[in-house]
């Protein structure tokens, strides 16, 4: 079985890219892993879900965190034949089916829950290599296309191709699905401004460490910005410059030992559709650095 371990959907940068769902970048896959086909497929499946729920996590939807709730062991590829996966406030309830009969009655069927589901469907069947799995998108003018994580990866960045274009053989091999069978619950990804982190800070040998999280359910905030300024120069009316975009939930920051007082100000955010920044609300902590040495010098 030939399959990524991972896809890390990135944010196309033209507007007609940044609010289509089908675009590749979609569905580019950063690792890759034998086996995880099925697992990459279904996290496909609920990705695209999750965005016509406008969930603004969509793309945190990953094999890393479907695994455990979509898979018979916690580390393993073996996919269960009924799952719920929660994120950002949505509970997806996925469902495999056996599809009997004829491959005419097979192919109507699929045809038939494809228009049910938009979000598509995962199929299972055999490919060039052996068992494999895609996620099957649509069809239109008498064409089937998916979206084969095969083909999303290293170098190659293909997306949603016609089905005959994948390393799957033919349709009629396909005769297992998965498929989103109930979704409730609302997106809370909407309420990111309404988002508290909190910040700590401590002395570790000559460096400052910053930990932050947020009361909220963080784990899908795609990054965290962390800006700085001396509290003289924010009194005076200055402004803060940036020090670092992280992904990280801390920060070591170098004692200046100057003796003066900075605040330090991190905000979490999420990328919407469009690709542009929603943040939550800043947390801001003071850092009083250590005074200077007798025969040092004052590093403002």
């Amino acid at each position: 079985m030939v399959s990524p371990l991972v896809y890390s959907p990135a944010y196309a940068q033209d507007e007609e890219s940044q609010l289509n769902i089908d675009d590749a970048e979609y569905y580019y896959v950063k690792n890759y892993k034998s086996g995880d086909c099925v697992l990459c497929a279904n996290a496909y499946m609920i990705m695209r879900k999750a965005f016509a729920k406008d969930s603004l996590f969509f793309s945190c939807i990953t094999n890393k965190r479907l695994r455990k709730y979509a898979c018979t062991t916690s580390t393993g590829n073996t996919m269960k034949h009924i799952y719920t996966f929660t994120c950002d406030g949505i509970t997806y309830t996925v469902k495999y089916k056996s599809l009997k009969g004829k491959y005419a009655e097979r192919k109507e069927k699929i045809i038939s829950m494809l228009k049910k589901h938009p979000e598509g469907i995962v199929g299972l069947g055999s490919s060039k290599y052996g068992v494999h799995g895609v996620l099957l998108t649509k069809y239109e003018d008498g064409v089937f296309y998916a979206a084969d994580s095969a083909l999303n990866f290293d170098e190659v960045n293909k997306g949603i191709v016609p089905y005959k274009e994948t390393i799957m053989k033919s349709l009629k091999t396909i005769k297992h699905i998965w498929y989103i069978k109930e979704v409730s619950g609302e997106s809370i990804s909407n309420h990111v401004k309404d988002m508290k982190l909190t910040v700590k800070v401590k002395q570790v040998d000559s460096r400052w460490k910053l930990t932050w999280k947020v009361k909220d359910d963080d784990t899908s905030l795609d990054g965290y910005k962390v800006t700085y300024a001396k509290c003289s120069t924010i009194k005076n009316g200055g402004s803060y410059k940036l020090l670092k975009t992280t992904k990280h939930k801390y920060l070591y920051v170098d004692d200046k030992q100057n003796g003066k007082s900075y605040y330090y100000k991190v905000r979490g955010y999420v990328k919407d559709k469009s690709g542009k920044r929603v943040y939550t609300k800043p947390a801001k902590v003071t850092i009083t650095m250590s005074k200077p040495e007798e025969n040092g010098e004052d590093n403002n």
